[in-house]
């Protein structure tokens, strides 16, 4: 059952000037000819449930890159190792990736030269979720879904998997921004009933441009984004309105310029990189995940998709995470990400329905009453916010059955027929 979060009787700080998010690079083509990728994993094309089907596709992402290439510290995997000197070797490389971050910032002279890929799924840990959500939608006809989009950043899922080579030290979280925004003006198929090859063509430049101006006219499209995807929806809606209907933002991590940030990021990375990445099999690592304080937790169907999809199989049977763990700890880095949307916040268009889907305070990556409460309503208008109890940070994992009612559906302001894009 969802709560929600009651609009403040009154702002409680001040309101003081505050700069303007950066504007995003500007997307171009990547440079002709391009060397496409194969998938790296078999395909996925299969009935997802009676009604969809899921296939799985690549496109170019976001060119050029405002993350400058600097090579990735080492930090190799190391048998026997004490566990004094695995603290020791994870707060140096912790300090190494935040030293690089704050060293630089955003490159917009558009000299980044590397092309990174994309690979999307079309109907993770949302799977289970989406699966609950279109079985409710055939049921309920208040709303239509002709088609999900899940999003793989680049050094997630499948994604990391082709660009594992091209991958530095630094991640701005205005890249993923841009990617979710590079797919939806430009690679974003105008029909959704049509079959589609793995690399998807890009669109004609004259529908790009009035996506870009106009957004859909056949369609409405709401995206999801949770936690660092949910900054990246905010950055990308605040830049280019115009396509867009609607967003989902599932706890995202958007904090306040007072939020203490350099804490919060150091408690991630310390944490992201000595996880565990290689198991003997898919079976040893369910078995050993559902143990864990973390994925316990977790749905056990939700569990199962991020053992199949999430773990990679080597010839031998073996299976490690794709996404490595000093990359997801170069995510936790970012400097400007978390602020920047909670600056734009108060800029998207309130044509923009928002939906906010957080777990309790104590649970969120907030960890405050105060900023969950101002966060949620720092776009007041056409916004509503569905609060569940019994959920932490990951809550599609935690409660996937219980979430499917919440996005749409029973909540006035989002589209009843909608592409939707997570």
């Amino acid at each position: 059952m969802s709560h929600s979060i009651p609009r403040p009787r009154q702002q409680r700080h001040s309101p003081l000037p505050t700069p303007k998010p950066t504007p995003l690079l500007p997307l171009l083509p990547p440079p002709e000819p391009l060397a496409y990728p194969a998938l790296p994993c078999p395909s996925r094309d299969r009935r997802f449930t009676d009604a969809y089907s899921v296939t799985a596709h690549i496109i170019p992402a976001a060119f050029p890159r405002s993350s400058p290439f600097i090579p990735l510290p080492a930090f190799p995997d190391r048998d026997h190792e004490s566990k004094d000197d695995r603290r020791v070797r994870v707060e140096q490389c912790t300090n190494e990736l935040l030293s690089l971050q704050a060293r630089h910032v955003p490159d917009h002279s558009g000299s980044q030269p590397r092309v990174l890929w994309n690979v999307l799924n079309r109907y993770e840990t949302f799977e289970s979720t989406l699966r609950h959500l279109f079985r409710a939608s055939d049921q309920d006809k208040r709303y239509r879904i002709d088609e999900v989009w899940a999003f793989d950043a680049v050094q997630h899922g499948d994604s990391g998997l082709i660009n594992a080579q091209q991958l530095g030290a630094l991640f701005f979280w205005s890249d993923h921004a841009r990617d979710i925004l590079n797919f939806i003006l430009n690679f974003l198929p105008e029909k959704t009933d049509s079959a589609l090859p793995t690399h998807l063509p890009r669109v004609p430049a004259r529908v790009s441009e009035a996506r870009e101006k106009h957004g859909f006219s056949e369609r409405q499209l709401v995206v999801i984004g949770h936690s660092f995807g949910g900054c990246a929806a905010v950055l990308a809606a605040r830049s280019t309105p115009a396509p867009f209907s609607g967003l989902i933002l599932v706890d995202p991590v958007i904090v306040p310029p007072s939020f203490p940030q350099d804490e919060s990021k150091r408690q991630y990375m310390v944490g992201a990189l000595p996880r565990r990445s290689v198991w003997p099999s898919r079976a040893e690592a369910y078995s050993l995940m559902s143990k864990s304080p973390f994925f316990g937790t977790w749905d056990p169907d939700v569990l199962r998709d991020y053992v199949d999809y999430a773990l990679v199989e080597d010839s031998s049977g073996r299976v490690s995470l794709k996404c490595t763990s000093i990359q997801e700890a170069s995510v936790f880095a970012d400097e400007n990400g978390r602020i920047e949307a909670w600056l734009a916040l108060s800029q998207i268009e309130n044509r923009i329905a928002m939906k906010w889907i957080v777990p309790s305070w104590e649970a969120s990556v907030l960890r405050s009453d105060e900023f969950a409460q101002e966060r949620v309503w720092r776009r007041p208008e056409n916004a509503t916010n569905a609060l569940i109890r019994k959920a932490a940070h990951m809550v599609e994992a935690d409660l996937a059955q219980g979430l499917h009612y919440s996005p749409l559906g029973s909540h006035e302001g989002y589209p009843r027929q909608s592409a939707g894009s997570g």
